[in-house]
């Protein structure tokens, strides 16, 4: 993850088990990303594409694994 990369929705890729959010929706981008000394995560600050005034934190999930591409 680095700076200017467009954080979007996971969703599911499975039919089977739709999710709430489809795959794809835009949420925000990367403005800063990095480790700190104390922590075994990467810390990621987002500008977010909309206002998210009553939210306090959110959780990123990050692939370590390149996904297959659906037909």
């Amino acid at each position: 993850m680095h700076k200017g990369d467009v954080i979007v929705t996971q969703g599911t890729r499975d039919r089977r088990y739709p999710d709430l959010y489809p795959y794809g929706i835009p949420i925000g981008v990367v403005l800063t990303a990095g480790t700190s000394d104390i922590a075994s995560f990467l810390t990621v600050q987002v500008q977010p594409f909309a206002q998210f005034d009553s939210l306090d934190s959110v959780a990123a999930l990050v692939a370590t694994k390149s996904m297959p591409k659906l037909p």
